[in-house]
């Protein structure tokens, strides 16, 4: 074992096939870091905690920390909580910023879903699933609807824009058909129950008593190749290089940016 090491996290179980596929791409980007994967729950950073005193343990002298998240929020911070105290313990412990953290990483992004949404034919509105909060603004969701296309419309289910919002600017729109799919890392219980599920409240039992033929896809977005590099991209800017090598340049325990490459477009939604 070197003395270097990256540790992916995620949010819930379902976060589990997001951080897998995410961290096949960080392996190929950090060759000199050994690649962990760490689901969180709900509970204040217990799994994390054990995996940064085994990094203690194991004398890693290089840790980064790269949260597999699109937004900076609860789960950002319970992270950086969980992480502070074992500062100390490293000569350099940085965090990746989450991917919709700047305006870059806000256009990266609309590019991936802007190239989903283009699989589709003239006449087919594609929906995009997120979170969202109700103790915090979704600016975040605003900012990235206007860099889409027309066809393209997002929705939270914490907070706005919701349901009835879309589905009124759908109304006022020219499109026909609906395609939902989540704009979410992992298509977990969120993407089977809220989006596609069959209760009454659900995206797609909404839309279909409204009268739009819907179809649902049920892949996360951490799936796309796009969105693995962009999380690669996340990671070389915390750390320093542009390499992804091991940096020991840095010793401060902070949240990175920076700038995303750009990317091959992602496989047929």
């Amino acid at each position: 074992m070197g003395d270097c090491e990256l540790i992916l996290t995620g949010a819930g179980a379902s976060s589990r096939t997001a951080l897998e596929a995410v961290g096949r791409t960080m392996a190929q980007a950090f060759p000199a870091y050994t690649v962990r994967l760490v689901c969180t729950t709900r509970t204040p950073g217990g799994e994390l905690r054990q995996a940064l005193d085994q990094a203690v343990q194991h004398k890693i002298r290089t840790l980064l920390l790269q949260p597999v998240l699109l937004t900076r929020g609860e789960e950002y911070d319970r992270i950086q909580a969980a992480a502070a105290p074992y500062a100390k313990y490293f000569s350099s412990l940085q965090i990746g910023a989450p991917l919709l953290d700047s305006a870059k990483g806000l256009e990266a992004v609309s590019e991936v879903l802007s190239s989903i949404a283009q699989s589709y034919d003239s006449n087919t509105a594609v929906c995009f699933l997120g979170h969202g909060s109700k103790t915090r603004p979704n600016t975040v969701y605003t900012s990235l609807q206007a860099l889409l296309p027309k066809s393209c419309f997002l929705g939270v289910l914490s907070g706005r824009p919701n349901t009835a919002d879309v589905l009124s600017q759908l109304r006022a729109s020219p499109y026909r058909r609906v395609v939902l799919h989540p704009l979410l890392l992992s298509a977990g219980g969120h993407a089977l129950r809220d989006m596609a599920g069959d209760s009454e409240t659900s995206w797609k039992s909404v839309f279909e008593k409204s009268g739009y033929p819907v179809q649902c896809v049920l892949r996360g977005l951490g799936e796309y190749p796009a969105i693995q590099a962009l999380f690669a991209a996340r990671g070389k800017a915390a750390a320093g290089t542009a390499r992804g090598g091991c940096s020991t340049s840095t010793n401060s325990l902070s949240p990175a940016g920076g700038t995303a490459p750009d990317s091959p477009p992602p496989g047929r939604a």
